[in-house]
C-alpha cells in the first residue's frame, strides 16, 4: 500500500490519479456493514474547504459521513468541475473533478466520523489560482460501493491581517423628557430604570456624556437647554460619583411645561442653537450620539418633519450608525396612561434606528440595556486592503476569536467596530485577518 503525501498544494508536482495505488484501502471498520446505525456502506461524504485559500497559509479541510476510524482520500485539480477520471481503484465510480487529478492527503476519521486534513497552501502558487476539490472512501469489494462527496471550488488569494490596539468608543447620550402636566409618573419611572443603564456604561469603558433636556420650546429657560443638577453641572461623565443622583435631579423638570411638546425642536435647538454656548462641551464631534425621547403625546414642531429630524440625527454621525433615536412613547395603538400616540417620534425611531417601547411599560430599563445594545464599544479599526468577502474575516482579541455578532464591518468606510455589548479592555491586541 502507498500513501501520498503532498507537502505544497496546487503546485502542480503530484502525479495525476490513474490506479489504485494513489488510494488509501484500509481494513474495513465493523461499522461499514451494511444497514448499521453509524454509517452504511452508501453513505454519502460531506466536504468543506474554505471558499479562498490563503498563499502561504495551512488550511483546513473536513469530511464528514465516515465511520470511526475510516480512512478517506482527499484529491484536488486545477481544471475545476466536471466529469473527471473513472481509476479502477473506484469500482466504476467517477470523479466530478476534470482530470488530471491529484492527491492532498488521505486523513483517518475520528469517532465522530470526521476526518480532517491541515494542507499548506505554497507561497509561490499564483493569485487566483482555482480548484476543485473532492473526497473519496473506497468501500465494498472491489470499490464497488465508493462514495464521493459534494465537489468543491476554492481559490488561492492573498491573506492579510492588521493589528490594532482595542480604544473604547466615546457616546453622548440625551434624554428629552416631557415636563407637561401628565408626565409625573414616567419622570419617575424613567429615573429608577436609568440607574440600571449605570453599571453597563462603566463595563464599556466608554468616554460618555449624559444629559438631559425637556420637551418644551416655549419657557425662556428651556428651548434646547441642558439641565443642571444641585451642583450646577449639565451632564454626567464617568469620573463623577453619584451618578443615579445627578440624573435623578437633571430630569425631575417638573410637569408645568408647555402641552405642546417639541421633542425635535429640543432636540435640534440643543446643538444647533446652544451647542457652543449654553451647553458648549456635551456634543463631542468624534462621539456617538444617541437620543431617547420620553412622551405620552405626540411630537408637535411645526416645521420639522420626520425627515428633517432625520437628516439632522445623520449629520451628526462620523460613521454610519453613529447616531440613534429610542421613543419611550404612546404607541400607535395607543396605551391606558398614554395620552396620544407618538407617531412622529416612532417615525424617526424607524429611520435612523433605536428602540421602541410604550410609554405605559412598568419598566423601561430593558429598552434601555437593549439600546447599549447598538452602541458602538470600540472605535474604528480602519483595514489596510478591502476584504474580498467579508464573511471571511477573521476577529481576535489578545488570541481569542471574536463572535461573528459581536463586530460589524463597514464597507463604505473600510471599518470593524466592535458592537452588540462586546467591551474588551483598553489596549487589548486586535487582530483582523482577511483576504484581498
Amino acid at each position: 500500500m502507498r500513501r501520498a503525501v503532498v507537502v505544497l498544494v496546487l503546485a502542480g508536482c503530484a502525479d495525476s490519479v490513474e490506479d489504485t495505488a494513489m488510494f488509501e484501502v484500509g481494513p474495513m471498520p465493523d461499522a461499514m456493514v451494511e444497514g448499521a446505525d453509524v454509517v452504511s456502506l452508501r453513505s454519502g461524504l460531506t466536504l468543506e474547504v474554505p471558499a479562498m485559500l490563503g498563499r502561504g497559509t495551512t488550511e483546513e479541510v473536513v469530511v464528514s459521513g465516515l465511520a470511526p476510524n475510516e480512512q478517506v482520500n482527499v484529491f484536488f485539480s486545477t481544471a475545476g468541475v466536471g466529469a473527471g477520471p473513472c481509476p479502477a481503484a473506484m469500482g466504476g465510480h467517477c470523479f466530478d473533478i476534470v482530470g488530471p487529478v491529484q492527491p492532498l492527503g488521505t486523513p483517518t476519521a475520528g469517532a465522530d466520523g470526521i476526518a480532517r486534513l491541515q494542507v499548506p497552501i505554497g507561497a509561490n502558487v499564483p493569485i487566483g489560482t482555482s480548484a476543485g476539490v473532492q473526497a473519496v472512501a473506497i468501500r465494498g469489494l472491489g470499490g464497488v460501493q465508493t462514495v464521493t462527496s459534494n465537489p468543491v471550488v476554492t481559490t488561492v488569494t492573498r491573506q492579510r491581517t492588521d493589528t490594532f490596539n482595542h480604544f473604547p468608543a466615546s457616546l453622548d447620550l440625551l434624554f428629552v423628557i416631557d415636563d407637561s402636566c401628565s408626565m409625573a409618573e414616567e419622570q419617575a419611572q424613567l429615573v429608577t430604570s436609568f440607574s440600571s443603564l449605570l453599571p453597563v456604561l462603566a463595563g464599556f469603558s466608554m468616554d460618555y456624556h449624559v444629559g438631559v433636556v425637556t420637551t418644551d420650546m416655549t419657557a425662556r429657560d428651556e428651548r434646547g437647554r441642558l439641565r443642571e443638577d444641585a451642583g450646577g453641572d449639565r451632564w454626567i461623565e464617568p469620573s463623577d460619583a453619584n451618578q443615579a443622583v445627578k440624573f435623578a435631579q437633571m430630569a425631575d423638570v417638573g410637569t408645568s411645561g408647555s402641552t405642546d411638546e417639541e421633542g425635535f425642536g429640543a432636540m435640534i435647538a440643543s446643538i444647533n442653537d446652544f451647542g457652543n454656548t449654553y451647553n458648549a462641551g456635551f456634543r463631542r464631534d468624534d462621539a456617538q450620539y444617541s437620543v431617547v425621547v420620553v412622551s405620552d403625546e405626540n411630537e408637535h414642531s411645526t416645521f420639522i418633519s420626520v425627515d428633517d429630524a432625520a437628516n439632522f440625527l445623520h449629520n451628526q454621525e462620523t460613521y454610519t450608525g453613529d447616531a440613534t433615536f429610542t421613543s419611550i412613547v404612546t404607541p400607535l395603538a395607543g396605551c391606558p396612561t398614554g395620552d396620544e400616540p407618538g407617531d412622529k417620534y416612532l417615525g424617526l425611531t424607524n429611520s435612523v434606528g433605536g428602540e421602541k417601547v410604550s410609554i405605559c411599560a412598568s419598566n423601561y430599563a430593558p429598552t434601555l440595556l437593549q439600546l447599549s445594545q447598538r452602541w458602538w464599544t470600540s472605535d474604528p479599526f480602519e483595514l489596510t486592503r478591502a476584504p474580498l468577502d467579508p464573511s471571511t474575516m477573521d476577529v481576535t482579541v489578545n488570541g481569542t476569536p471574536v463572535d461573528a455578532d459581536d463586530w460589524v464591518w463597514d464597507a463604505e468606510m473600510g471599518t470593524v467596530r466592535f458592537t452588540n455589548g462586546f467591551a474588551p479592555a483598553a489596549g487589548s491586541s486586535v487582530r483582523v485577518t482577511y483576504f484581498w
